[in-house]
């Protein structure tokens, strides 16, 4: 089980195309590659992208109870619920409980129906695509651009070396994605060894038909190996793969096996390697269970969870036909996003090794100044965070306003269109930020300023979002509050943001993922324990990853009131109401559990 196919290893399984069938009999887990269905539920996944929360590279097994209760809590204020449907009636069938407990704790039934029906499948692309083969050029076409983005955009390090293909069938995917990409080395893997024994005159054939090539020299099955087994129980080698290519085969995984697959498949990527996930999801109910093929069509949000579990995050996610250039996605069809994902690197204590467009201490180059900019768009942001604290600030009509720390003037905009502040001043340390606020806004004034080092002068207003954090000792929180003094004048208003205290030590942060967060926790919670935060854009594309440092709220309290400031409170943050005038208060709930930040306001008495 899990030999290669290469034809030095093997008997020739086709005189010409040398290559080796690995079979093993045994009922196996996955079966054969596509399967679009029509949408039992039929709502476009809407929302942020799923980040991924930091874990150990090398988790610890998993029991069916633990992975029960641990989804189902994840998932228990997802849009899409803990409840699943009968794709035959839409009737309720119960919880992931239900699913995992009555349909696939038995893996021989599971895997012994995919692999039955899959073996009667015709070995052609409309076979593998049920009935839809007109849909095949332009999902390959969508994976094309997606592969490409990644590597122009997200990965330059990735190479087009060596892939496996999952759930290959006929070796669909590797035709027309892999081999034209000029990969030197595709692995396929399927477990219905009808399907893979027609992947090699399938891959030659030029025409895309299942007629054998006239035979050549170097027909392109040469650049392939064939693995026939289920994807529960293949075992790649460490470091093999540049792209592990998951396309409508995961659906056929029970949870449990996912999990453990997915791991598997993490370690046999090499350095700046990724693995996607393309495959249905399900937008009403946390999962669609179709009897017939043993298969189980998963939200987005549940997807994402199962990948977390394993120790993978998010690099960059799109839908199937989301691009403007891209051919039309049926309504009828469930939505296919299309997700490359990586190893959450860390180390023995299972602590995030991010090194990638970190931030600490406020030091940002011009790739972490976008990045920033960029993940000042996540839904979170405005409704809570910008809403919060324009509330604090109340109108600011006929007041001077500063805002220090003002990164790429997100909160300085609105401070002057929204606050309505008769002068409005942006300061920052980072030059690549303030360039960035002045194309963003040239009415506004933009200075370089270091906080700790200003001159001073006066003013009605100062805010500070995500300054304090930055400090990594008492000493220099007291620097920066002295500096927020110097600009405050009597009797003027502080208005600032700092990470919540109670956040280092919560632990349970996995629910903060749908609202473009994830979290390394420090190992102990004193003074200057740092705690990374890894940002995300809207649509789950990793932005830039911040180092906030913890100070107790007495320790913040004692700061301000040295530096000259009295009447020191800390606000909740508050949720702004729904645009669309739709209660989505539910949604939001998890964080409100444990909120990201704490506002501080003060009011400057003396100096």
């Amino acid at each position: 089980r899990g030999s290669s196919l290469t034809r030095e290893e093997g008997h020739c399984f086709q005189e010409h195309c040398s290559i080796l069938l690995c079979i093993d009999a045994k009922m196996s887990n996955h079966r054969s590659a596509s399967n679009p269905r029509p949408a039992a539920d039929d709502k476009k996944h809407v929302g942020p992208g799923s980040s991924i929360t930091s874990s150990d590279a090398r988790p610890a097994p998993l029991t069916m109870d633990s992975l029960i209760s641990t989804l189902e809590s994840t998932l228990s204020t997802s849009p899409c619920g803990i409840d699943g449907i009968d794709s035959e009636d839409d009737g309720k069938i119960g919880t992931i409980s239900t699913l995992n407990h009555d349909f696939m704790a038995s893996r021989q039934d599971w895997y012994g129906a995919s692999l039955k029906y899959w073996d009667d499948v015709k070995p052609t692309v409309d076979g593998m695509l049920g009935g839809y083969a007109n849909l095949s050029p332009s999902d390959l076409a969508a994976s094309t651009k997606f592969l490409r983005h990644v590597q122009r955009n997200k990965r330059p390090d990735l190479q087009f070396g060596t892939s496996c293909e999952c759930g290959a069938g006929i070796g669909r995917v590797t035709k027309g994605l892999f081999l034209p990409l000029n990969f030197t080395q595709c692995d396929l893997v399927e477990a219905s060894a009808e399907l893979i024994s027609h992947a090699p005159e399938y891959i030659d054939d030029p025409g895309g038909g299942s007629a054998p090539q006239h035979l050549t020299s170097n027909p392109a099955s040469s650049k392939c190996r064939f693995f026939c087994t289920g994807l529960e129980e293949f075992e790649p080698k460490p470091m093999s793969y540049d792209v592990v290519w998951v396309q409508w085969c995961i659906i056929y995984l029970t949870d449990l096996d996912c999990i453990n697959f997915l791991r598997r498949m993490g370690t046999s990527l090499r350095d700046g390697g990724i693995l996607v996930i393309k495959d249905n999801t399900c937008t009403d109910n946390a999962y669609v269970l179709d009897r017939d093929d043993s298969s189980v069509t998963r939200s987005l949000d549940y997807l994402l969870a199962l990948a977390d579990l394993a120790g993978l995050r998010v690099v960059y996610q799109r839908m199937q036909g989301e691009d403007v250039d891209d051919a039309a996605w049926p309504d009828d069809m469930f939505p296919v996003p299309m997700v490359a994902l990586e190893v959450a690197k860390g180390d023995e204590n299972g602590h995030a090794d991010a090194t990638s467009r970190r931030v600490a201490g406020g030091e940002y180059g011009e790739e972490e100044a976008i990045g920033y900019r960029d993940a000042k768009q996540v839904p979170f942001r405005e409704r809570i965070e910008l809403y919060s604290t324009l509330e604090l600030v109340g109108d600011a009509t006929g007041k001077r306003v500063v805002d220090v720390a003002c990164g790429t003037g997100w909160l300085t905009k609105a401070l002057k269109y929204r606050a309505r502040a008769s002068y409005v001043l942006g300061t920052d340390l980072s030059a690549e930020m303030i360039a960035l606020a002045k194309k963003e806004d040239a009415t506004i004034e933009y200075i370089i300023e270091d906080i700790v080092e200003t001159a001073g002068d006066e003013f009605d207003i100062v805010t500070s979002n995500w300054l304090l954090v930055n400090a990594q000792t008492k000493a220099q929180l007291r620097a920066m509050c002295g500096g927020l003094a110097k600009k405050t004048k009597h009797g003027g208003r502080l208005i600032t943001v700092v990470t919540n205290p109670a956040l280092y030590s919560y632990g349970d942060t996995i629910f903060m993922k749908r609202y473009g967060f994830e979290f390394a926790y420090p190992e102990v919670v004193e003074e200057g324990a740092a705690i990374l935060i890894r940002c995300y854009t809207p649509t789950g594309e990793f932005a830039v990853e911040v180092e906030n440092y913890y100070h107790s709220r007495q320790d913040y309290t004692e700061a301000l009131n040295e530096a000259g400031f009295s009447e020191v409170t800390f606000h909740q943050p508050k949720l702004s109401p729904n645009p669309s005038g739709v209660d989505d208060s539910e949604y939001w709930g998890s964080f409100f559990k444990c909120p990201l930040f704490l506002a501080i306001t003060a009011t400057m008495k003396s100096r």
